[in-house]
Protein backbone atom coordinates (compact mmCIF):
# COMPACT_ATOMS: atom_id res chain seq x y z
CA UNK A 1 0.00 0.00 0.00
CA UNK A 2 2.94 2.33 1.00
CA UNK A 3 4.67 1.71 -2.36
CA UNK A 4 1.40 2.32 -4.36
CA UNK A 5 0.96 5.88 -2.63
CA UNK A 6 4.69 6.21 -3.59
CA UNK A 7 4.33 5.23 -7.03
CA UNK A 8 1.26 7.90 -7.47
CA UNK A 9 2.89 10.64 -5.99
CA UNK A 10 6.77 10.27 -7.60
CA UNK A 11 5.62 11.49 -11.06
CA UNK A 12 3.91 14.17 -9.73
CA UNK A 13 7.02 15.54 -7.72
CA UNK A 14 9.78 14.24 -10.48
CA UNK A 15 7.51 16.05 -13.34
CA UNK A 16 8.56 18.70 -12.54
CA UNK A 17 12.16 20.58 -13.18
CA UNK A 18 14.23 20.42 -9.61
CA UNK A 19 14.66 23.47 -7.63
CA UNK A 20 17.64 23.97 -4.79
CA UNK A 21 15.66 22.51 -1.99
CA UNK A 22 15.72 18.58 -1.54
CA UNK A 23 12.91 16.17 0.18
CA UNK A 24 13.87 13.52 1.89
CA UNK A 25 12.04 10.56 1.67
CA UNK A 26 12.08 8.21 5.11
CA UNK A 27 10.67 6.00 6.24
CA UNK A 28 8.58 5.57 10.14
CA UNK A 29 8.30 3.87 13.07
CA UNK A 30 5.39 1.95 11.77
CA UNK A 31 7.37 1.99 7.96
CA UNK A 32 5.27 4.57 6.70
CA UNK A 33 7.22 6.85 4.22
CA UNK A 34 7.72 10.23 5.55
CA UNK A 35 9.16 13.37 3.63
CA UNK A 36 10.80 15.90 5.27
CA UNK A 37 13.50 18.61 4.12
CA UNK A 38 16.15 17.57 6.16
CA UNK A 39 17.97 13.84 5.89
CA UNK A 40 16.64 11.00 7.81
CA UNK A 41 18.45 10.92 11.32
CA UNK A 42 20.33 7.87 12.67
CA UNK A 43 20.90 4.20 10.59
CA UNK A 44 17.80 4.74 8.43
CA UNK A 45 17.90 5.07 4.85
CA UNK A 46 16.92 8.46 2.98
CA UNK A 47 15.97 8.54 -0.62
CA UNK A 48 16.34 11.76 -2.31
CA UNK A 49 13.50 12.93 -3.76
CA UNK A 50 13.27 16.25 -6.43
CA UNK A 51 10.71 18.75 -5.39
CA UNK A 52 8.56 20.54 -7.39
CA UNK A 53 9.70 23.64 -9.30
CA UNK A 54 7.76 27.56 -8.60
CA UNK A 55 7.45 29.68 -11.05
CA UNK A 56 10.47 32.29 -10.58
CA UNK A 57 8.55 35.31 -11.88
CA UNK A 58 5.07 34.44 -10.53
CA UNK A 59 2.72 37.25 -9.92
CA UNK A 60 -0.51 35.43 -8.77
CA UNK A 61 -2.35 37.16 -11.38
CA UNK A 62 -3.45 35.85 -14.58
CA UNK A 63 -2.65 37.29 -18.26
CA UNK A 64 -6.97 38.07 -18.76
CA UNK A 65 -7.06 39.46 -15.08
CA UNK A 66 -4.41 41.83 -15.75
CA UNK A 67 -6.23 42.89 -18.65
CA UNK A 68 -9.51 43.51 -16.78
CA UNK A 69 -7.24 45.51 -14.08
CA UNK A 70 -5.78 47.31 -16.86
CA UNK A 71 -9.18 48.29 -18.60
CA UNK A 72 -10.41 49.00 -15.03
CA UNK A 73 -7.52 51.68 -14.52
CA UNK A 74 -8.30 53.45 -17.26
CA UNK A 75 -11.86 53.92 -16.97
CA UNK A 76 -11.01 55.14 -14.01
CA UNK A 77 -7.82 57.76 -15.31
CA UNK A 78 -10.82 58.57 -17.37
CA UNK A 79 -13.77 59.52 -14.77
CA UNK A 80 -12.01 63.06 -13.73
CA UNK A 81 -12.55 63.94 -17.95
CA UNK A 82 -16.61 62.71 -17.61
CA UNK A 83 -16.99 64.07 -14.54
CA UNK A 84 -15.99 67.93 -15.74
CA UNK A 85 -18.10 67.45 -19.04
CA UNK A 86 -20.77 66.30 -17.25
CA UNK A 87 -20.34 69.28 -14.77
CA UNK A 88 -20.46 71.91 -17.27
CA UNK A 89 -23.69 71.14 -18.99
CA UNK A 90 -25.89 69.38 -16.45
CA UNK A 91 -24.96 70.64 -13.16
CA UNK A 92 -28.06 72.63 -12.17
CA UNK A 93 -31.01 70.98 -14.32
CA UNK A 94 -33.66 69.10 -11.85
CA UNK A 95 -34.26 65.56 -12.23
CA UNK A 96 -36.55 64.62 -15.03
CA UNK A 97 -40.13 65.33 -14.84
CA UNK A 98 -40.97 61.46 -14.86
CA UNK A 99 -38.42 60.34 -12.76
CA UNK A 100 -39.40 62.49 -9.66
CA UNK A 101 -43.48 61.65 -10.97
CA UNK A 102 -41.92 58.14 -10.22
CA UNK A 103 -40.41 58.76 -6.62
CA UNK A 104 -43.17 60.29 -5.62
CA UNK A 105 -45.46 57.13 -6.54
CA UNK A 106 -43.44 54.83 -4.58
CA UNK A 107 -43.65 57.19 -1.55
CA UNK A 108 -47.28 57.31 -2.21
CA UNK A 109 -47.67 53.53 -2.14
CA UNK A 110 -45.19 52.95 0.88
CA UNK A 111 -47.10 55.47 2.87
CA UNK A 112 -50.18 53.79 2.37
CA UNK A 113 -48.67 50.87 3.20
CA UNK A 114 -47.46 52.26 6.59
CA UNK A 115 -51.04 53.62 7.56
CA UNK A 116 -52.31 49.96 6.67
CA UNK A 117 -50.09 48.81 8.84
CA UNK A 118 -50.67 51.34 11.98
CA UNK A 119 -54.26 50.42 11.66
CA UNK A 120 -53.82 46.62 11.59
CA UNK A 121 -51.87 46.79 15.16
CA UNK A 122 -48.40 46.86 15.54
CA UNK A 123 -46.02 46.14 19.29
CA UNK A 124 -45.46 48.73 21.34
CA UNK A 125 -41.94 49.08 20.52
CA UNK A 126 -42.24 49.64 16.65
CA UNK A 127 -45.20 52.63 17.44
CA UNK A 128 -42.41 55.64 17.55
CA UNK A 129 -40.75 54.50 14.32
CA UNK A 130 -44.13 53.63 12.35
CA UNK A 131 -45.13 57.17 13.28
CA UNK A 132 -41.90 58.65 12.54
CA UNK A 133 -41.36 57.15 8.96
CA UNK A 134 -45.18 58.20 8.53
CA UNK A 135 -43.88 61.52 9.08
CA UNK A 136 -41.02 61.37 6.92
CA UNK A 137 -43.02 60.24 4.17
CA UNK A 138 -45.27 62.97 4.38
CA UNK A 139 -43.20 65.39 4.47
CA UNK A 140 -41.11 64.17 1.49
CA UNK A 141 -44.68 64.13 -0.38
CA UNK A 142 -45.39 67.77 0.57
CA UNK A 143 -42.38 68.93 -0.19
CA UNK A 144 -41.52 67.07 -3.65
CA UNK A 145 -44.46 66.09 -5.06
CA UNK A 146 -47.83 67.92 -6.33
Amino acid sequence: MHWLVFLLCTPVMLGSVATASQIYRCEGSQGEPTFSQTPCGGAAASTSVAAPARPSSASGVRAGERAWLQARKDAREDRPQRRKAAASGTAGRQQPVHRRDYQCLRKRRALDALNTQLRAGYKAGRGARLHQRRQSYEDYLAAFCP
